[in-house]
């Protein structure tokens, strides 16, 4: 849980925190008073209701365990997204090896940005890359004042580590969120499209896909329960 990344368009802004984050939903409270205003209050009704707590590495690995059957009947596994995975790239790895261990398939969900002043070296990438069946990759932007105004990262570091996870043997999923007003025009395909090529060219075979991701807004009634404003909301009103 925890994402150093405050994308505008983000759907699970409650795993930005990397503590517990409380949700509020209006709709369902009773107005009964049971809770006293508080916000760490778990209503029976679900109308207050905290989210992310911390758990040992072997207790989430014996939940993972539970789900055997499903992901042999599916040939599926896990996905460690977020938030962004990366940001505890020490526990990260050792989720990872505890799936291998129990040939549990993992799969990695990555902004490829992390919460560190420290880049993270290539063997840490390398490491993390080998322990996965899979790596999912997010460009968002390729213009780097678009990108630190929209998500408040740094493209280069970004582009820093999908370098290090496309010279491993892993297979790199390139996904792409279309954004209005961010990413979504003509010339940032065409930009998208000759930077692709370009990757292509450097290392053969990769990225061995591309997918393209329409806009939702899921994530807003979350801004709602957390008692703060959807930030698309801001964004269509800057270019209206």
């Amino acid at each position: 849980m925890g994402c150093p990344l405050r994308c505008d368009w983000c759907h699970n802004p409650e795993s930005q925190n990397f503590g517990t984050s409380y949700l509020f939903d209006r709709e369902r409270c009773a107005q009964c008073g049971a809770c006293g205003g508080r916000r760490d209050y778990d209503c029976l009704r679900d109308a207050r209701r905290s989210v992310g707590y911390d758990m040992d590495v072997d207790e989430l690995l014996d939940k993972l365990e539970k789900d055997r059957l499903f992901y042999e009947e599916t040939g599926g596994g896990v996905t460690f997204s977020g938030g962004e995975p990366l940001a505890q790239p020490e526990s990260l790895k050792t989720l990872l090896e505890g799936c291998a261990s129990r040939d549990i398939p993992a799969c990695l969900d990555t902004s490829g940005f992390w919460k560190s002043d420290r880049p993270l070296a290539e063997r840490e990438i390398s490491d993390l890359a080998a322990l996965c069946e899979r790596i999912l990759f997010d460009i968002k932007s390729l213009d780097p004042v678009i990108h630190k105004r929209h998500t408040g990262g740094d493209l280069e570091r970004v582009l820093d580590t999908l370098d290090l996870f496309l010279r491993s043997e892993t297979p790199v999923e390139l996904r792409v969120p279309l954004i209005p007003g961010v990413n979504s025009e003509e010339e940032c395909q065409t930009e998208r499209e000759r930077f692709f090529a370009s990757l292509s060219e450097k290392y053969p075979g990769k990225p061995d896909k591309v997918t393209y991701l329409d806009y939702h807004e899921t994530g807003r009634h979350k801004y709602t329960q957390l008692g703060k404003p959807y930030p698309m909301d801001q964004l269509v009103k800057e270019k209206s």
